[in-house]
Formats: C-alpha cells, sequence, structure tokens
C-alpha cells in the first residue's frame, strides 16, 4: 500500500499542478510585474534613478557598513526602504490578486471560460496585428507630416498604442498558460513569446525610468545638468533685482493638458498669481528693438561691420542688469558697454559706449598685436568709422540711449528648424508671450516675479568639464568632417568622445552629437546626447530569444518532418 501510494504521488503532484497552474503563472506575473515597480518608487524616493545605481547603492551601503563608515541603524534603514518594503508589499498584491482570481474563476466558469478562449484566439492575434500595423502608419505620417515629436506624443505613446501593446502581453501570457504542460516541441514557441513580452517590458522600463537628453557647454565650462526633453515651469521673486528666490515650481505637459483663457492654468502667488492662457505647439520669434521711455532701461545700437574677412549686421543690447553685450567676428571683436569696459589684451576689440552727448556714441579701437589703442571717436546713426584695423568698417545703423526688446510669437501650422512652443502668461491683466527655453519678467511696485519655460534640467550627480574642443572639415570647405571634445570628469577622469566613440560614466551615456559655431565658423560650444537606458539589457535578452525561438523553431519543424517520414516507411 505504502509502495502504491509512492507511485501515485508524482501523478497527483503533476496534476494538481497543471489544474492551477494559470492562477499559479498570473500570480508569479503580477508578483514580479509589482514587485518591479514598487522596487523603482522606492528607489526614486531614496534619490536614485537607475536600477544599476540602486543596486550601487545597496553595495555601497554594505561595503560603507563593511569599513565603519555606515552605522548598523542605516544599514537596515536602507534595506528596508530598498528591498524589504517593496517586497512586502509585492506579496501582499500578488496574495490578494491570487484570491480574487480563485474567486472569479469559481464563481463565473462559463463567463470566464468564454473570455479565456477570446483572449488566447487567433482572430484576436490578428485584430491586434492590424491595429499595430494601422498605428505605425498612421504615425509614420504624422511623423513625416510634422515631427517625430508630435508623432510620439499622439501615436507612438498614445493610449490606444499603449492599450494594444498591453493587450498583446496578455495574449502571449495567456497562450503559454493554454499550452501547458509544455512539451520538448513547445520550447521554440515559449521562447519567443517570452522574449517579446520581456521585450516590450525593456521598453516600458526605459520609458519611464530613463533619460534622453543633451548637454550644452562652452570650451572652459561645467556642467553638471541634463536638459532633458520634458518641461517645467518655474517661478522666481526678487525685492532689489539681484538675488532671486525660488518660488514655484512645477513638472508640466500643456501640450496633451491646453489651457485656455477659460481653463487657464494657474500659479498662485499669495494673493497674486500667474495664469498661462493658452499654448501655441510650433511659433516663430520675432524680436525688435524699440525706444523705451523707461530711464531704467539699457542702451542698444545696430551697427554693421564690413570687412575682407568678416561682414556683419548686428543689435548689441546690454541686459537691465548685464552692463555689456559681445560679438565675436573672428579676428575682431564688437563690445558694447554701458559703463566702463576695461580692455584685456587678448583680443582686437572695437569698443563702444554711450556719450554724454546722447546722439552719440564713443568708439574705441584695441589691436592685440601692437597693444594699444588705435583709434578713437564720436559717431552717430548713418556714420561709417574707418576703424584702422585691417579695412574693417563701421556703420551706426539705428541706436537708442534707452530701449526695450518686443518679443512676439507667430503660430504656424508646421514645424520647421526655427520653431519652437511658446506659451502666453497673464499677470494683473499684462499678457506676455514666452517661448520654450526663454522668461518674462513682470514687474510690481515693490518686487519683480521671473517666470521661466523651459525643459527639465537632471542633475547627473557629478561635474563634466570641456577642455577642447576640434572640428576636422572636409579640404577646401568648411563643412564639419568630424567634431570631438576633450573633457574631465569630477575627480580628475579624462576622456575624448567623439562621433563614433561615446563615453560611459555612472550609467550614463554621453556621445557626440553637434557642435556651435559663430558667425566666422569657429566652433564656441560642444552638445552632447545623453542617455541612460534601464530596459536596454531587458530588450536585448528579448531580442536574443525572440531569435533563438525562432532559430529552434525551423529545427524542430525540420526534425518532426524526418520523424514522420520515418513513421510512414515504417
Amino acid at each position: 500500500m505504502l509502495l502504491n501510494t509512492c507511485k501515485q504521488t508524482p501523478n497527483k503532484l503533476m496534476k494538481l499542478i497543471n489544474n492551477n497552474v494559470e492562477t499559479l503563472l498570473w500570480a508569479i506575473c503580477i508578483f514580479i510585474f509589482f514587485s518591479t515597480i514598487s522596487a523603482f518608487v522606492f528607489a526614486l524616493q531614496a534619490g536614485v534613478i537607475a536600477p544599476t545605481e540602486w543596486s550601487k547603492t545597496l553595495l555601497s551601503s554594505l561595503y560603507g557598513y563593511q569599513k565603519g563608515v555606515v552605522s548598523t541603524v542605516d544599514i537596515a534603514k536602507i534595506l528596508f526602504t530598498h528591498v524589504l518594503f517593496p517586497v512586502l508589499i509585492s506579496i501582499a498584491v500578488g496574495v490578494i490578486f491570487y484570491y480574487v482570481f480563485r474567486r472569479i474563476k469559481k464563481r463565473y466558469p462559463k463567463w470566464f471560460n468564454r473570455l479565456f478562449k477570446l483572449l488566447i484566439s487567433v482572430k484576436l492575434a490578428v485584430v491586434i496585428i492590424i491595429i499595430m500595423g494601422v498605428v505605425a502608419a498612421v504615425g509614420t505620417f504624422v511623423e513625416a507630416k510634422y515631427d517625430a515629436k508630435l508623432a510620439s506624443r499622439l501615436v507612438y505613446q498614445s493610449l490606444y498604442m499603449h492599450g494594444v501593446l498591453g493587450l498583446l502581453c496578455v495574449q502571449l501570457i495567456l497562450v503559454m498558460v493554454d499550452r501547458w504542460p509544455w512539451k520538448r516541441h513547445h520550447l521554440p514557441f515559449v521562447l519567443a513569446h517570452i522574449g517579446i513580452v520581456t521585450t516590450l517590458y525593456g521598453s516600458v522600463l526605459t520609458k519611464y525610468f530613463g533619460v534622453d537628453g543633451s548637454i550644452i557647454f562652452g570650451i572652459g565650462q561645467t556642467q553638471r545638468h541634463i536638459t532633458h526633453f520634458t518641461e517645467d515651469v518655474m517661478v522666481y521673486s526678487s525685492f532689489d533685482g539681484s538675488k532671486y528666490a525660488l518660488l514655484d515650481q512645477r513638472r508640466v505637459d500643456f501640450f496633451n493638458s491646453r489651457p485656455s483663457r477659460e481653463r487657464p492654468y494657474s500659479i498662485p502667488l499669495g494673493e497674486k498669481k500667474i495664469e498661462v492662457i493658452e499654448y501655441q505647439n510650433y511659433t516663430i520669434r520675432n524680436s525688435k528693438i524699440t525706444s523705451s521711455l523707461e530711464n531704467a532701461a539699457p542702451p542698444a545700437v545696430r551697427v554693421q561691420i564690413e570687412g575682407s574677412r568678416a561682414r556683419a549686421t548686428k543689435w548689441l543690447m546690454p541686459g537691465r542688469n548685464k552692463g555689456v553685450d559681445k560679438i565675436s567676428l573672428g579676428p575682431l571683436e564688437l563690445v558694447f558697454a554701458k559703463d566702463v569696459y576695461l580692455w584685456d589684451g587678448k583680443s582686437n576689440i572695437i569698443l563702444m559706449t554711450p556719450s554724454r552727448q546722447k546722439a552719440f556714441i564713443d568708439y574705441k579701437v584695441f589691436s592685440k598685436s601692437r597693444q594699444k589703442l588705435i583709434a578713437s571717436g564720436k559717431a552717430k546713426v548713418g556714420d561709417v568709422v574707418d576703424t584702422g584695423f585691417m579695412d574693417f568698417k563701421l556703420r551706426i545703423i539705428n541706436y537708442f540711449l534707452n530701449a526695450s526688446e518686443v518679443v512676439t510669437y507667430e503660430p504656424r501650422e508646421y514645424p520647421n528648424d526655427f520653431t519652437t512652443p511658446a506659451v502666453l502668461v497673464r499677470f494683473n491683466e499684462k499678457e506676455s508671450w514666452v517661448g520654450l527655453n526663454s522668461v518674462v519678467k513682470f514687474f510690481t511696485d515693490s518686487e519683480v516675479f521671473i517666470f521661466s519655460y523651459a525643459n527639465t534640467r537632471l542633475n547627473m550627480g557629478f561635474d563634466m568639464t570641456l577642455n577642447k574642443f576640434r572640428v576636422g572639415r572636409y579640404q577646401g570647405t568648411m563643412k564639419a568632417m568630424s567634431y570631438e571634445s576633450d573633457i574631465t570628469i569630477q575627480g580628475g577622469q579624462q576622456a575624448t568622445i567623439s562621433m563614433n566613440d561615446p563615453f560611459k560614466q555612472k550609467g550614463f551615456t554621453f556621445y557626440q552629437a553637434s557642435f556651435e559655431q559663430d558667425d566666422s565658423g569657429k566652433p564656441v560650444a560642444s552638445i552632447l546626447s545623453v542617455n541612460r537606458d534601464p530596459g536596454r539589457f531587458l530588450k536585448y535578452l528579448g531580442s536574443f530569444l525572440i531569435i533563438l525561438g525562432t532559430i529552434m523553431l525551423f529545427y524542430f519543424k525540420k526534425a518532426m518532418i524526418k520523424v514522420n517520414r520515418i513513421k510512414n516507411e515504417i
């Protein structure tokens, strides 16, 4: 009797597993999902973004505990926050899901079986594939007509696209459940389906926890922030016009939640408030310098410089708190200063300052090679000045002793290289347009408010300094052939980032994307593309499983044909 019981035990155990495998697999899937999400949430709350950095935090904490730097209480808090609490929540959610799933299946078996058959049907799979194809085609047309950003917002990152992909994952899991118990010839099928689900899961991690932005810095400058594609609004205040305090900062999405005059986006400032009352996705910035009646307004001059090496027409206007405006023309620099300006002797400059005679401008020309002043005088609107430097001549086109810049944004239906998003902001019945990555000031009797609408800036956690930037050009042209940046990371580490040689640091990957140059073609700033992809490994793993499953499918198909042929011959 004991022997019969022992023989029947494996069969009973296998039967028990087969009868409950659906529930078990669902419970495992939901457990993995919630454990990952909760772990990420608590990792983000602890100031950690990527899962690799999360693991490094745990390892560094344990190492610090071993060296006596981190106390037992600290390591207990870290382990509880990062490991124990997320796991406990995940277990609780998994148990609740398991219980609810069993009750629904037991109470409504008929409807449950119908729904299950529908979800694993080939007809539904065909419908999902057709919908995905249609959505992708629509996204392609939208991207061709507008741009990739709009296509992503309207199509690729839309709720219906997410819904279709979610339904695809559910069907892939349920189809695997329906094939249980799996046989040897099911292995390619299972690997391919797991690979697809894994790839989609990696894409989700990339979307919600990845970083895709850029860094722009000039030679000698240091940066520690990444400019992200998301958008923030910030409000600062000041009583003396020099020191500003941050009052409010918010992440916004005006494209999907558009403000209007009837339903403005409001930022309360005590008894006052700033309201965003309109949003335009594509606008062209227009700027016009006009005369101002405010005595505190800065001066402005429009000049034309002509010579065999350079030719340009520019407005120079020092800011309200910035007393100098400069333009570099390669061998020569134009400088317009509100007050006294001291020449450092390191460049050739034409220095202009407002004259005591209101209609005139004082000018001085300094030579780097001679290390002295070579020309000076006064000029009014319409005058042409022979600078004495090479063959350069300076023409005064327009001049305002007190000037203001009037900025408007003209809406456009389609994007181009110069369009930018813009919002219309209202404060104390005064309305002003603000473009992306720009600010507007609102004045009261006692203080000034600055409203900023800009891309999100993410802290990398370390400084990066641009030491040198080199550009290789095609022979006989100014077209860039290659460009690379020499950088120094906080701590002294040095590296070179080129077009085909990215640099990795603390989970970030830096690519040489482009550069900025002045009117003479001299590079003045480097542009790096920055990426951090926590789902990259899962996407690679999923792709590998799909390929492996496809290869094995052809192998098993060939083996089955051979077996059937042998059986027929027998």
